[in-house]
């Protein structure tokens, strides 16, 4: 399959990543294991499409099986940068290093409420929020919200900007994860499409008309 090509393609590429260490050993790892799960997925689907004992309904049912089974696999991959991502981007509004302890916690929350309360965010729309982000401690109250105030790729592209001026160590250390997020969601969504491309269905309609 073309996606199958996408897939070895995107592996290959990572021996040329020019990377952390660190990084690299973990992203080769999740690599790897994907590449297990589509191999598996391909090889089990070659099975079921080709054995004469299974009927047409049979072949159906098994297909629906085996992609559902594959994505809830795959699934959890999307986000295994994503805490990684979120504690460097908080780094930046860190003025001490270290395990903080539950009372400094507690008084970095209320201190994110306030800062919220303070700029009024509330009531803001995205473009006055842009407006503002240069603003002492806007950002930081964007970062640390609960709700999401402002589309996450448009947030992580103004807090790169911050560690580019600010601290080009945490930047340097942002564009290599967000390198891996991205190589690992390419992989999960080549699988994704492979399954698609299966016969599978979401709305499991072959297990609907069987029953």
């Amino acid at each position: 399959m073309k996606n199958d090509l996408e897939f070895q393609g995107l592996l290959g590429s990572l021996a040329k990543a020019n990377l952390k260490p660190k990084i690299k050993q973990g992203l080769e790892h999740l690599a790897r294991e994907l590449a297990a799960i589509n191999d598996h997925f391909q090889k089990e689907l070659y099975r079921v499409k080709t054995d004469d004992r299974y009927s047409a309904m049979g072949r159906d049912l098994l297909t629906q099986e085996l992609g559902s089974s594959v994505l809830e696999k795959v699934a959890p991959y999307e986000g295994a940068y994503r805490d990684l991502i979120a504690e460097q981007e908080k780094r930046l509004f860190q003025k001490n290093g270290g395990t903080k302890s539950s009372t400094e916690i507690l008084l970095a929350h209320m201190r994110h409420q306030e800062l919220r309360m303070m700029h009024g965010m509330a009531n803001m729309d995205p473009l006055e929020m842009e407006a503002h982000f240069d603003d002492d401690g806007f950002l930081e109250a964007l970062i640390t919200s609960p709700k999401p105030l402002l589309p996450k790729k448009r947030l992580g592209e103004l807090v790169r900007k911050k560690a580019e001026n600010e601290n080009p160590a945490i930047a340097d250390e942002l564009d290599h994860l967000g390198f891996a997020d991205s190589t690992i969601k390419s992989l999960v969504n080549t699988i994704r499409a492979d399954v698609r491309a299966s016969g599978w269905q979401e709305d499991n309609a072959p297990i609907e008309k069987a029953a």
